[in-house]
């Protein structure tokens, strides 16, 4: 006979404390890619994806249905996948304008990279063909 085997359930109970981000009103919110959106010029990054806020602190995410905060925890299989793959930190103080301004440069810099590669090509086939 098999000894009586007691089935022995730990609830740990750990308290997470939620983010006291709200906004008065619904914060101005700029496309940072198909789908996602975040909050402009803050510390703490919020994003929005199909209707909620959305908020990374301390490796947990955190969601909202509206912007008066009411922050609940999600596991880490709830949060959507485009949330995810962001870089924590990349949009904090995210400014609209300062990011399409560097956007411009570097498209800038590229042009001007590729101009003067193609001189430097035509360059040489110069003095190849000078010298034949």
């Amino acid at each position: 006979m098999l000894p009586r085997m007691t089935l022995l359930t730990l609830l740990l109970l750990t308290q997470i404390p939620v983010p006291i981000i709200k906004f008065p009103v619904p914060p101005p919110l700029i496309v940072v890619e198909p789908g996602v959106q975040v909050v402009e010029d803050q510390e703490d990054e919020v994003f929005v994806h199909d209707g909620w806020y959305w908020h990374r602190r301390d490796g947990r995410w955190f969601r909202s249905r509206d912007h008066q905060g009411h922050w609940v925890v999600v596991e880490d299989r709830g949060v959507p996948a485009p949330l995810v793959r962001l870089k924590p930190g990349a949009y904090r103080h995210y400014k609209h304008e300062a990011r399409e301004l560097r956007r411009e440069e570097r498209r800038e810099t590229r042009r001007e990279e590729k101009e003067d590669k193609r001189e430097r090509k035509e360059e040489r086939r110069e003095k190849k063909h000078g010298k034949d």
